[in-house]
């Protein structure tokens, strides 16, 4: 082996995400106190699905979702047994399992602004009020008829 191959610098790593829709999770949006260090946040969303939640957080899967500075937290969290084996057993090797709409939180808009995303068996909205990188609002349901375009569609809606 020569020492040009020895150091050769290795390929990008490839993360494997899964996203799921996200009617399948529940979605808080949570201010933070000012004081939270960053290393306190996942004590506080913890304890926030304690109370949240009618299930307690060892039967959920949950993240969150709250940049550096912000002043509030995004929580998603879903019920494990509303998925089956067949479907953990897809995910075993991903990196990270989702809500769809996790696609979008690093949008972080400057003014207010409203994003519509809709998906073969949801339509969620998030709308950001232009003060903070965490949306104000996540509202996400299953829709009534299915949609056309099985990739989903989304259409930004902003304020000028």
């Amino acid at each position: 082996m020569s020492v040009l191959q020895k150091f050769k610098p290795s390929g990008p790593v490839v993360k494997k995400v899964v996203l799921l829709p996200d009617h399948a999770f529940f979605v808080r949006v949570m201010p933070l106190p000012p004081e939270t260090l960053p290393a306190g946040i996942p004590a506080q969303v913890e304890l926030a699905l304690e109370g949240l939640s009618p299930f307690p957080v060892v039967q959920l899967c949950y993240g969150y979702f709250c940049p550096p500075g912000a002043g509030r937290v995004l929580v998603y969290a879903a019920y494990r047994r509303h998925f089956t084996v067949d479907d953990a057993a897809q995910w075993a090797d991903a990196d990270a399992v989702l809500p769809a709409f996790a696609a979008w939180l690093g949008l972080a808009p400057a003014a207010p602004t409203a994003l519509l995303v809709t998906g073969a068996d949801f339509v969620t909205a998030l709308g950001w009020d232009g003060h903070d990188a965490v949306p104000a609002v996540v509202a996400t349901r299953p829709s009534q008829e299915p949609q056309r375009d099985s990739r989903g569609l989304a259409r930004v809606l902003a304020a000028h």
